[in-house]
């Protein structure tokens, strides 16, 4: 009954050998690390047995599986893979009882080398916290194409503080194993644990590329990772789910079908662009409205022409088109987008179509006038966790041209920031609202009175130097806050992420006067002045 991967594949082959008429006496023949090895005959009852205990392990019912592995024992006691089950049953049990170390103890007599009783002895010690690399490194050895056995020294070495090593052997796993889902979600759960993101997108994308993982469950990795600020890591998963077999629908998966398409603009892409919003379902005026505010006009265009030509009253596509030739100063372009145009109430317009023309109302006429403008139009509400539109809808509503209720939750964070407020009370409840992200977690503690229990966990996994302004804003405001001394160079680094969002220009003056460093000081503020919008902001500059 010795397994190499999985007890259905070992113990139902010889089963059904066993029932094609092998009788005792014979040699059975078992699949065993995917090759055919000759055994004696072991009797019907006694996989029955083990079956019984295996099903009920798979099932997580430890006490039943115990029951049936030792009813299997009981019937053939020369078997180290029967009491190498006992014993890993009886580890989950009880880590610290005589049970476990006794089967593993008999298991060994009977196969001193056997590597499941080996693996199975350093997954317990493991459990118990102590080293278990040199008995999972034996396994290893004894059994070198098993994922599971090579997961398990990763683990071991990682705990130890090898974790080159531990990485490089996962790392290695997944070319040898490359169609496994258990050697990719080692790896990713090894990445995540570390930190190291580059791996972690890149397991996560092969688990959706090969369609291992379900597009909920890599939908929803992906936009954790946009919302911890890892947007272009979360953008690379997002692809992989949008160009598999079987890709997300943006009903099901809206922000992950989004992620998609902006890497696709952000690549320069069109052709994929225009795919990934059509196989996803996300729509062309969408990724038309998306490539507008990620600043590439030409793309914008180019999705949002055969749109317009194709059905005159698409309001966003003739949105995008007059925003594009705004920017452009075509003005006959331009008035030609105008005329003609459905009434704004009657065709409603997604959002970032909306903001984009919002923001480009805005640069044009007073801030009341804009307003009026953008009321009439019917916008598809903001998307908590756009990562693309929040900005937008955030300056509009700090400039008076979008009303404070048109907000989602982590917008309205943003807002509160800039205008030096107390973070909404919604934002700081536990566990955290619908739609609002770890960043965005991390920057409402900041403007809090006194910080939640929470706060520590939210920077530790953020990372002491983190590449998101967003964080790096939160933190800093975080350590001022709890009167801790400015970090040299802090100032600098934070205005570096982002000199041109009014949030980083704003710390980062704060911090370069908390330093008394001049020369970032001046460069802050002139990076405040173009930008300030809010009172608070424009207190600032004095």
């Amino acid at each position: 009954m010795r397994r190499a991967r999985s007890w259905p594949l070992s113990a139902l082959a010889a089963l059904a050998l066993g029932l094609l008429g092998c009788n005792a006496g014979s040699g059975v023949v078992r699949i065993m690390d995917g090759r055919a090895v000759e055994g004696p005959y072991i009797p019907p009852e006694t996989y029955a047995a083990f079956l019984d205990g295996a099903i009920a392990e798979e099932r997580g019912d430890l006490d039943r599986a115990l029951d049936g592995y030792l009813r299997a024992a009981r019937q053939d006691d020369e078997d180290p893979e029967i009491w190498t089950r006992i014993a890993a049953v009886s580890c989950r049990k009880d880590a610290r009882g005589s049970a476990a170390a006794g089967a593993l103890q008999k298991a060994l007599s009977l196969d001193a080398s056997y590597p499941g009783a080996l693996a199975a002895r350093a997954a317990c010690a493991m459990s118990r916290g102590e080293d278990g690399r040199a008995d999972a490194a034996r396994a290893a050895e004894g059994r070198p194409m098993s994922d599971e056995i090579q997961t398990l020294l990763a683990n071991a070495e990682s705990r130890a503080g090898a974790t080159d090593a531990a990485r490089a052997r996962l790392v290695a796993l997944t070319l040898v194993h490359s169609g496994s889902q258990a050697a990719w979600e080692a790896l990713a759960a090894f990445a995540r644990s570390h930190g190291d993101v580059t791996a972690y997108a890149r397991a996560l994308s092969e688990l959706a590329r090969r369609g291992l993982w379900g597009a909920d469950h890599t939908g929803a990795a992906a936009v954790a990772l946009a919302g911890e600020g890892e947007i272009a890591a979360a953008r690379t998963v997002a692809a992989a789910l949008a160009d598999a077999e079987h890709p997300m629908k943006a009903d099901a998966a809206p922000l992950a079908a989004r992620l998609a398409v902006d890497d696709a603009v952000v690549r320069g892409d069109v052709e994929l662009a225009r795919r990934r919003a059509v196989r996803t379902h996300l729509g062309l005026q969408e990724a038309a409205a998306r490539a507008l505010l990620l600043k590439d006009r030409g793309m914008a265009a180019a999705l949002a022409a055969p749109v317009l030509a194709a059905d005159p009253q698409a309001l966003g596509a003739r949105l995008v088109l007059a925003v594009a030739a705004l920017d452009a100063g075509d003005g006959r372009a331009l008035s030609g987008l105008l005329r003609g145009a459905p009434r704004a109430s009657d065709v409603p317009v997604p959002a970032p179509a909306a903001i984009a023309f919002g923001v480009a109302l805005s640069s044009v006429l007073p801030p009341a006038d804009a307003r009026a403008v953008l009321a009439r139009v019917r916008r598809e509400p903001v998307l908590a966790g756009d990562a693309v539109v929040v900005p937008g809808a955030v300056e509009l509503a700090a400039r008076g041209v979008l009303p404070d209720d048109d907000l989602p939750i982590d917008a309205a964070v943003e807002l509160a920031a800039r205008r030096a407020a107390a973070a909404p009370p919604l934002a700081l409840r536990e566990p955290a609202p619908q739609g609002l992200d770890a960043r965005h977690r991390l920057l409402a503690q900041s403007l809090a009175t006194s910080q939640s229990t929470r706060t520590a966990e939210l920077l530790r996994r953020m990372g002491a130097r983190p590449r998101d302004p967003m964080v790096a804003v939160a933190r800093a405001r975080i350590a001022t806050a709890q009167a801790q001394r400015v970090e040299t160079g802090l100032a600098e680094r934070v205005l570096a992420m982002s000199p041109a969002d009014p949030l980083v220009a704003a710390t980062a003056l704060d911090l370069a006067r908390r330093a008394g460093d001049a020369a970032v000081e001046d460069r802050a503020r002139a990076a405040l002045l173009a930008t300030a919008q809010t009172p608070a902001e424009r207190a600032l500059l004095h």
